[in-house]
């Protein structure tokens, strides 16, 4: 039995939408898990590592998180070298530039650490505290965009 050339036009468009709509919703799948919304206005800011703390793992893309929630991402990693009067330069920080969630408001007593995970991976910025006034800092200021927090 042969099918008609009109039934098999007709599955062919049912296979094409199928295929289109499993492509669309496995990117809104993907979209959603990750985080990521083009809407969300982001902010810029800096954070400054000894090189003896050392950044291990973390580079360009990865995860900066508030209390563990995925609230924005790594754009840059720079070393930052002194010069001496000799005219000789050492690596003293590197320099991590990254853009957070504008409704997330860093004070200049924020405290961001650096994760690893054990297996693989990429090692992300976590804000233990966003910082602000508080007992020991009753004059905590905000942060302003690419300010540097040490």
């Amino acid at each position: 039995m042969s099918e008609s050339n009109s039934e098999k036009i007709r599955n062919d468009f049912k296979a094409g939408i199928f295929i289109f709509l499993t492509i669309g919703l496995a990117i809104a799948v993907l979209i959603i898990l990750s985080g990521w919304s083009p809407f969300t206005s982001r902010t810029a800011y800096k954070a400054r590592f000894s090189v003896d703390s050392g950044i291990n793992g973390l580079a360009e893309g990865s995860n900066v998180k508030v209390g563990g929630l995925n609230r924005g991402s790594v754009t840059e990693v720079l070393p930052q070298f002194t010069t001496d009067q000799n005219g000789s330069q050492e690596l003293k920080w590197i320099i991590v530039s990254f853009e957070i969630d504008s409704a997330i408001e860093l004070y200049e007593n924020a405290v961001v650490t650096r994760y690893l995970p054990l297996l693989g991976g990429m090692a992300w910025l976590n804000f233990t505290s966003v910082g602000g006034p508080t007992g020991s800092d009753p004059k905590a200021e905000p942060l302003t965009p690419n300010s540097v927090i040490d």
